[in-house]
């Protein structure tokens, strides 16, 4: 058992790992081993998957992506190649090429998207179908467009579809919430498509036009305040995890001086 400084404080608790709520996914734009090894050996308790993003790999040695995926292992975090990568590879029509590498090089995950890709729902189905049924790959589905991209299917239907052809997790697109605005209401639209536990929100980050640096950590505590603590939550940079986590767990208190729900009646406990 963790032997955590200030034990005596308390925080709300959230599930061990391996969970299906509360989820936080990590993105990799590349990280170094050695910066790898630190986040994992300080955070990898709050990391329960990673997402080497767009086409990053492709850029790497094998022998070094191998390396990259083993740590994350090691360390019981999830790896998985980011979908515009696949999408690119299915403009290249090297599908089958793809699915067979990420699983020779250790990957056994990916995601799907169609971000930036005019594909039909079936084709999209068909995608999942066989990355799980033909390579025995565990599949994100995505669902969503960057901004400015026509959408020519409901966000809810292709949540649907996603699930329906075995995503386990289906992420959402930041841009669909957070590019005007926060869209609360479809937020909540999207879940009544889906469990909670089935659905992760992805964070904006500098990859999207007109991002803050505050914006990111400020729509996770924004996300747990309309969803609660549980609410699964992508594309957390390297140096936010450990913010984003305290947020979860209620350490702090707001302005007005009250304990977050859940810790309110502590005192009283002790006081009893």
């Amino acid at each position: 058992m963790t032997d955590y400084a200030f034990a005596a404080i308390p925080m709300l608790e959230q599930p061990a790992k391996p969970r299906t709520a509360g989820q936080t996914m990590m993105i990799d734009f590349g990280l170094g081993l050695g910066q790898q090894a630190d986040i994992l050996a300080l955070a990898s308790e709050y990391i329960d998957s990673a997402k080497l993003a767009v086409g990053v790999a492709r850029l790497l040695p094998r022998g070094l992506v191998m390396q990259k995926i083993e740590s994350y292992k090691q360390f019981e975090v999830l790896p998985y190649p980011g979908g515009q990568f696949l999408e690119y590879a299915v403009l290249c029509d090297k599908v089958d090429a793809y699915l067979a590498e990420a699983r020779e090089l250790g990957f056994r995950a990916i995601e799907v998207s169609d971000n930036l890709l005019s594909i039909t729902l079936d084709e999209k189905r068909g995608l999942i179908a066989k990355a799980i049924e033909m390579y025995g790959l565990e599949v994100f589905g995505e669902v969503g467009k960057k901004e400015g991209l026509a959408v020519t299917v409901s966000l809810e239907d292709d949540i649907r579809a996603c699930l329906e052809a075995g995503s386990s997790k289906v992420l959402v697109e930041a841009a669909e919430i957070f590019s005007h605005g926060r869209d609360k209401t479809l937020a909540t639209q999207l879940v009544d498509a889906a469990p909670l536990e089935k659905l992760m929100f992805e964070l904006t980050g500098p990859w999207i036009d007109g991002t803050a640096y505050a914006e990111p950590d400020s729509l996770a505590r924004w996300l747990m305040e309309t969803f609660g603590p549980d609410v699964n939550i992508g594309n957390v940079q390297p140096e936010s995890l450990l913010r984003i986590e305290t947020a979860r767990r209620g350490l702090g208190v707001n302005a007005g001086g009250e304990l977050p729900s859940g810790l309110s009646n502590i005192g009283d406990t002790e006081n009893s």
